[in-house]
């Protein structure tokens, strides 16, 4: 675990030095954990899943006919509008 006044002193070479040893830095702040850091490559995969398993989501709505067809651009603002609140 990275504490942040090491972040601070030390800056990148604090997160390098952690990521040699486990998968992920954890960054504590006041003495609890407040922010994960992973390398890019493991962000980008995880990424690419949370991307795929909402694809898969939305294909499964559409299949059992959980769906609104919007035609018009006003429909859409409208849709768009009740989804905020």
């Amino acid at each position: 675990m990275i504490n942040a006044v090491d972040l601070r002193q030390r800056g990148i070479q604090a997160i390098r030095e952690e990521l040699a040893v486990n998968e992920e830095g954890i960054i504590s702040y006041k003495g609890r954990p407040a922010y994960v850091v992973i390398p890019y490559e493991k962000y980008d995969r995880l990424r690419a899943l949370e991307l795929d398993a909402a694809f898969e989501e939305v294909m499964q709505n559409i299949q059992k006919g959980h769906y609104e067809k919007l035609d018009s651009a006003e429909a859409i603002d409208a849709h768009i509008e009740r989804l905020k609140s």
